[in-house]
């Protein structure tokens, strides 16, 4: 049986985009890529989301981390 790894990055699927079609008839948007790290010391979940990719967007958008803990 393979075990996880604990503190390295597990890249989930594929780059993300996230595109809207604006009113003026153009697309805008950004790609994400997302990975998740485990961490054994405080037994969490981080969920990374690190945007690679904002030239066609014109909002603000930055990378996120989110933090959970795994079920039992």
């Amino acid at each position: 049986m393979i075990g996880i790894k604990y503190d390295s990055e597990y890249f989930e699927g594929i780059t993300a985009p996230y595109i809207d079609w604006v009113a003026s008839g153009n697309f805008d948007g950004y790609l994400i890529q997302k990975s998740l790290i485990f961490r054994e010391l405080d037994n969490k979940i981080e969920l990374h989301s690190k945007v690679i990719n904002a030239k066609r967007y014109d909002g603000n958008v930055s990378d996120t981390v989110l933090t959970g803990q795994p079920r039992n």
